[in-house]
This record gives structure tokens, sequence and C-alpha cells, in this order.
């Protein structure tokens, strides 16, 4: 600080994260699985199973456990208004704001091929969503609210087609176990175009450890699935995060 204006930070990362740096902005994505069953690779998120990714793009079907989930009457408690962030038929980022209905389903206007992450953006006296929040895309579920967390938990992430994604930032860590048993992390990734699943990072750990990596890895190309996975020898929580850069294309081809 200097005469009241404020000087750019020297770290890039900081830079970017303050919006200075065109063609670059941050990405953090985190989830946990609360209920990981022993034996059968799972996904870090609530719903603890494998999302099943749509192969064509579809309106978002959102719905809530609770009444109380709904825009009408306005002094409903939990969330009135909720904003789904995903990518569109043309596989680059788009937003859309959907008035929720609590326990009946509301359709989104515009047809998304992933959805990346949701959150409530206007809600009632509780703050945040009193029941489940689920969206599916033809039937099949791709994005899960908890009751009280106010947006999604879920370490997967497709990168949009305009753009690549510089991993810089992965933790991992395991709740309580029963016994001694381990459980197997995995960082995931499917290329657009194949069928194939390559995991760029595992890790071993057991009850109440933690693992974190800060460094950057591997470019990761536009429109490839990312997902940190995992698979337990017994029933245990765990979570997972995972960050880095999105960079645009166009300022890769000019470097």
């Amino acid at each position: 600080m200097s005469d009241g204006i404020l000087q750019a930070p020297d770290d890039f990362m900081m830079q970017v994260g303050l919006g200075l740096v065109p063609g670059f902005k941050l990405l953090r994505k985190f989830g946990d699985n609360e209920t990981i069953s022993g034996g059968t690779a799972e996904d870090i998120w609530p719903p603890g199973t494998r999302r099943v990714l749509p192969t064509v793009a579809g309106v978002v079907s959102t719905v809530s456990s609770s009444g109380d989930d709904d825009a009408s009457p306005a002094d409903q408690a939990g969330t009135q208004v909720l904003r789904i962030e995903g990518l569109g038929t043309d596989w680059l980022e788009q937003t859309e704001d959907i008035l929720m209905n609590g326990a009946t389903p509301v359709l989104t206007t515009k047809e998304f091929i992933r959805v990346n992450r949701m959150y409530g953006i206007l809600s009632g006296s509780a703050g945040w969503n009193v029941g489940n929040i689920s969206a599916s895309i033809g039937g099949a579920l791709q994005a899960y609210i908890e009751a009280g967390e106010g947006q999604t938990h879920q370490a997967l992430y497709t990168v949009p087609a305009n753009m690549s994604f510089l991993i810089t930032d992965y933790e991992v860590s395991v709740g309580r176990m029963a016994t001694s048993g381990d459980i197997h992390f995995t960082g995931e990734v499917r290329i657009f175009g194949t069928n194939t699943w390559l995991q760029i990072e595992n890790t071993y750990l057991t009850s109440g450890q933690a693992f974190g990596t800060h460094r950057p890895t591997v470019l990761i190309p536009p429109k490839t699935e990312l997902r940190a996975g995992v698979l337990a020898a017994q029933a245990t929580q765990a979570s997972a995060m995972f960050g880095g850069l999105l960079v645009e294309t166009n300022m890769l081809s000019s470097m």
C-alpha cells in the first residue's frame, strides 16, 4: 500500500486471484464422501457412488427433499434461488439461476452437458438449504447439495472447451476407521473422445491421516473429465481437494 493506492502483488497466483491477469483464473474443487462402503470404488461426493456422465446435453432437473427450499411464498426458510454452473452444448461455461419449488422438480431453460457446481444465492431465515438438493440430466444424478451445506461438495470437474487446467494443489484426508485398514485415493482423468479413465495420482492412507502436494503437475487439456476417487477396505469417510489455474487456450498458443 502506497499513498492510498493498492499495488499489484508480485505473486502470480495472487494476481490471478485478484483478476489482474487476462486469460487466467483460479479453480478450486473440493468434496467429501461420508458414506464410503468398503470394497467399492466411489467418487468423492456426498451420494457415495460413481457419477454417470451424460452423453448428450439436456435440461437440468433440480429438486429438494424439503418443501422449505421454495421461492414462493418468499418467507420459506431454505434456499429460494439456486445457481447452476456448468457447460452448455458447446462445452463452454454457462450459468443459470432457478427458482426452487421445494419437492417439485424445476427444469432449466438451458441445456447442459455438464454440471460443475451449484449453490444457493438467496435463502430464507435458515440461511441455507433445509433439504438435500439434487440435480439430474436425463435421470442421471449430476450434482448434490446436502442439507445445511449451501453448495455442492464434489471433487469432480470438466474443463471447458476453450481452456486448459494446470493442477497445482491436491489434498486428501480420511476419517476414523474401525480397524487399521487402508484407503486408496486416486486422481483420475478421462480425455475427451476416449472412454478410458487414467489414474494420475495414487495415495494410500489409514485412519485419521491426510496427504497434500503443492506443485505444478500436468496440464489437463480442454473437455477433459476430472474426478477424485476412493476405495476403502471398510466403511469410512474421506475428503479431497484439487486446485490450480484455468488458462484460456489462446494464451497457450501465444506463449
